[in-house]
């Protein structure tokens, strides 16, 4: 029986790898916003119109469900 499809392993670990290492070197820059900081930062949009968040705490009430931020 022929074999058509083999894996080198060798060059699949280094591939990986090397991936890996791409990534974290093209994502280290990027900054991470957390509540606590968040109004401290200046935002741009698309538009180019800077704006600041304004955080405001308040009670949460105990019957309702909120939603998550993706933040």
């Amino acid at each position: 029986m022929i074999r058509i499809f083999y894996i080198n392993w060798y060059s699949f670990f280094v591939a990986f790898i090397l991936g890996i290492f791409y990534v974290y070197i093209i994502t280290k820059d990027r900054k991470h916003i957390t509540f606590n900081d968040i109004s401290k930062n200046v935002y741009i949009d698309e538009h180019k119109d800077c704006y600041k968040i304004d955080v405001i705490n308040v009670k949460c009430l105990d019957n309702v469900d909120y939603p998550v931020p993706f933040i």
